[in-house]
């Protein structure tokens, strides 16, 4: 019984040791690291096959030594959107935080709801015209969000003394 344990034991550890590969881009010489986890939202410039830059942001499903798969997972299993991509080929990368984006829907959801609470003091202003301030100052305030906050750009340029690893 001690060894049906054991050996239970042995292979889900060795389960979650697989399931939380990590990539490293380490630049020793500015002292700066970024460490991405499987499952979590990257967002990778690379050079294509006629070396074009190339933007792919997705979550990274899994790393081994040569390549970084990024993809959706789907419901029941598979992934859905696969893109392979060559670490060799990584040219530049920037980690997308869950807090991040909660903090952006935060604050839009916030300027929309509060602005239409704000609005329903005035006697003056009817429930139409409330709703479409609102609305127009929520999208003000995710465009403004989005300027102030790119996630379209990548955030660390990998030169000769970036390198790159898993653990």
């Amino acid at each position: 019984m001690r060894y049906i344990l054991f050996f239970i034991l042995l292979i889900g550890l060795g389960n979650l040791n697989a399931q939380k590969k990590i990539l490293v881009f380490l630049n020793e010489t500015e002292q700066q690291a970024v460490q991405i986890r499987t499952g979590g939202l990257v967002l990778l410039e690379y050079s294509g096959y006629l070396k074009q830059k190339e933007l792919s942001m997705n979550y990274m499903i899994s790393v081994n030594d040569s390549s970084v798969i990024l993809g959706k997972s789907k419901v029941f299993g598979g992934v859905a959107e696969k893109r392979e991509i060559r670490i060799e080929d990584i040219t530049g990368v920037r980690k997308i935080s869950v807090g991040s984006q909660l903090l952006k829907f935060t604050l839009t959801s916030v300027a929309t709801i509060g602005s239409y609470y704000a609005l329903s003091d005035m006697n003056n202003i009817n429930t139409t015209e409330r709703l479409l301030y609102s609305t127009g100052i929520g999208l003000t305030t995710n465009f403004a969000i989005k300027l102030a906050f790119p996630t379209k750009k990548v955030k660390y340029k990998l030169n000769k003394n970036w390198k790159v690893f898993t653990l």
